[in-house]
């Protein structure tokens, strides 16, 4: 299977008018004003008594707080599209992707509509702020220029919808995705690559072509990372349900099982994959996600309830995998499918739930993480994507919410 198309769709973000919100201060509210005087009356006379009655009187009004106490800052997102991937270039420009075909970035103060792909879409990810991969219902969109503000737009169609998408470099880009669902559905793995035509105009040709390799492993894929040209990384279900459910019958005989691939050295010069030794999971695996902080440490969340830390003594040629336990704090993951994880260091791992939650490990304990700005109303938004550069630089997006964590505040 091959997909290759010179920029039949090529569109500008300047072209499309930006509907840019307000912008959203990412900073805990300032005290209050001093108390007015009424009446033209002075601080002397406030202080000899005049008008003391009305100043008092006078309501104090504090903006309300955008930042909690741990540094988690809540940003406007634009008719509260519900974002199902997030991704930044480590200097301040992310990027995030709706369900409703929208390309937002960021540029340090609010978001604003960068591209209008007219279709769903799930996946997003950068070699630099001016190559922008962004996997789809239809396809792959390709965005490139002088300025991560106004991008040029290349659209390839695949087979079946985007899920995912990680790279090296613009030439080197790994898309997965499925048709259908995760338990009964035709998978696909799709090496990308872009080669530019005219490096004044910003065009490039684009091609997606369905991997050989990966083909030996059929899988319904739902995600794809990793750390190097030869420490690339997939998860998904494999196997499949005999039959449909049917009331007051037994459940039909089900094969599901999570598929977990890596590539890398095939041991005569060249890049294989192979099937990982990690641990799977039976049964119905609609959530399945991963993260590396380096190529001896990774971190899998297994159908939405099982998660596991791998180690490496071998540089990757193996691993040793240890299962991670959530039930830390009330409210954490005991009940809660897990949905996204990402891991900036073997002490700075971060996993979301469906439903609100976020959960950071330090390596010695887990901890659920204060995200709401009112203390007794928590979260309930469920989280679909996380992205860092670091540990004051972590971006968790899902339904019509963008939380941001930056360093914390002294008290």
């Amino acid at each position: 299977m091959f997909f290759s198309v010179v920029p039949a769709v090529a569109i500008a973000c300047s072209d499309v008018h930006p509907a840019s919100v307000g912008a959203q201060d990412e900073s805990d509210a300032a005290p209050g004003g001093a108390l007015p005087a009424e009446g033209g009356s002075s601080v002397a006379d406030l202080a000899d008594g005049a008008g003391l009655d009305a100043a008092f009187d006078a309501e104090v009004v504090k903006p309300p707080r955008t930042c909690t106490d741990e540094g988690w800052c809540h940003t406007v997102v634009p008719d509260a599209q519900t974002l199902r991937d997030v991704w930044g270039d480590g200097e301040g420009v992310v990027w995030a992707v709706s369900e409703g075909g929208n390309v937002l970035r960021w540029d340090g103060t609010a978001w604003a509509q960068s591209y209008a792909a007219g279709t769903a879409l799930y996946a997003v990810w950068g070699s630099h702020p001016t190559d922008l991969w962004v996997g789809g219902e239809s396809g792959v969109f390709h965005g490139t220029g002088t300025s991560s503000s106004s991008l040029t737009w290349t659209f390839v169609p695949t087979a079946v919808p985007v899920r995912s998408i990680w790279g090296t470099s613009s030439s080197d880009v790994w898309a997965v995705g499925y048709a259908g669902t995760t338990s009964a559905g035709t998978g696909a793995v799709l090496h990308c690559s872009s080669a530019t035509a005219d490096v004044d105009a910003g065009d490039a040709e684009v091609s997606c072509e369905a991997d050989p390799g990966a083909a030996a492993f059929p899988a319904r894929f739902t995600k794809v990372w990793g750390t190097a040209a030869d420490d690339v990384w997939l998860v998904g279900t494999a196997g499949a349900v005999a039959g449909p459910f049917k009331p007051g019958r037994p459940p039909p005989q089900s094969t599901l099982t999570t598929q977990v691939l890596r590539r890398g050295s095939d041991g005569a010069g060249g890049l294989s994959w192979r099937k990982s030794d990690a641990p799977a999971v039976s049964g119905a695996v609609a959530l399945t996600s991963g993260t590396s902080a380096s190529r001896t440490l990774v971190s899998l969340c297994l159908a939405g309830r099982a998660c596991y830390t791998g180690r490496s003594s071998d540089e990757g040629a193996s691993f040793s995998w240890a299962p991670e336990s959530f039930n830390v704090l009330s409210g954490g993951f005991t009940t809660l499918a897990i949905s996204a994880i990402w891991a900036g260091g073997s002490n700075d791992i971060w996993s979301a739930a469906e439903i609100g939650r976020l959960v950071h490990g330090d390596g010695l304990a887990w901890r659920t993480a204060a995200i709401s700005l009112d203390e007794d109303i928590p979260l309930d938004k469920p989280f679909y994507a996380i992205w860092g550069s670091g540990p004051n630089d972590v971006w968790a997006v899902g339904a019509g919410i963008a939380l941001h964590k930056r360093a914390p505040k002294n008290p």
